[in-house]
């Protein structure tokens, strides 16, 4: 996986330090005790591959769901995102859902979190880990509903017969 690149360089970059100091024009309305600089900035991102992310997810007593990652949130959303991910997989609702903040002592392990792989490779995680509960709990539910796990669906909390809705019973009362 991956592709060979090209060096690169600063050519063709301006070099701030070669104008002589003033040799802007003023702009006008600016007041003369403003001072302006040039500036730029160089940055090199690397992403580290192979890359490893594994997430565990817990279904409480009361029908909510623990996701445990230990992705940073930095601003980019991922805690939103993971949320999402196994709440549509499981039917659950965004409220009922809480992902934590990293913690070496109960989360497991995330590699890394830059460019945009908390959100491809802990999204996989978490809908890997999301897809053992569900199995689990269509397999508890068509005993209890007598039907197969097929002919079921998950929706707001609860297993439901996908052809009669109204015959369901809650995650909540599966555990």
């Amino acid at each position: 996986i991956g592709w060979a690149t090209e060096p690169t360089g600063a050519d063709g970059v301006p070099d701030p330090a070669s104008a002589p100091a003033g040799s802007r024009p003023a702009s006008a309305g600016i007041p003369r005790r403003t001072a302006r600089g040039t500036g730029c900035a160089v940055i090199i991102k690397g992403t580290i591959t192979p890359s490893t992310s594994t997430a565990a997810v817990r279904l409480d007593e009361d029908g909510s769901l623990q996701v445990l990652t230990s992705s940073v949130e930095m601003g980019q959303g991922v805690r939103t995102l993971l949320a999402r991910l196994a709440g549509e997989r499981l039917g659950l609702p965004l409220g009922r859902i809480s992902v934590s903040t990293p913690d070496t002592l109960t989360t497991p392990y995330d590699q890394v979190t830059g460019s945009s792989r908390s959100s491809h490779m802990m999204g996989i995680a978490v809908q890997r880990a999301v897809d053992q509960v569900r199995a689990q709990l269509l397999d508890l539910a068509a005993a209890r509903l007598e039907s197969a796990p097929a002919d079921l669906e998950l929706a707001n909390g609860a297993v439901r017969v996908a052809r009669a809705p109204a015959t369901a019973v809650t995650f909540a009362r599966l555990l």
